[in-house]
């Protein structure tokens, strides 16, 4: 699989994830009525800050977790050739 079709799998499925962790929040009963009440601007805030957690979330995952994992969290196993590992813990 070339480089770039790895980044956009590891760009779309965190996108995916965190729009559904949005509608998710957005529908959950409990936090629902804090979205209803920012009215059209929860939507707009609350997606691209779902996206973002989700993102920051999976890469924390990224070095404690099996290949398997890594690509239903983040699209891939492997990064594009060129990108930084994850960091790995300190033993």
């Amino acid at each position: 699989m070339s480089d770039r079709v790895i980044a956009l799998l590891r760009t779309l499925i965190p996108s995916a994830w965190g729009t559904a962790l949005a509608y998710l929040l957005a529908h959950w009963p409990v936090t629902a009525p804090v979205v209803h009440l920012l009215g059209p601007l929860g939507d707009t805030v609350l997606v691209p800050l779902a996206i973002a957690a989700w993102y920051w979330a999976a890469r924390k995952a990224e070095a404690h977790i099996p290949g398997w994992a890594r690509a239903i969290l983040s699209g891939h196993p492997a990064l594009p050739t060129g990108y930084a590992p994850p960091p790995t813990p300190p033993q």
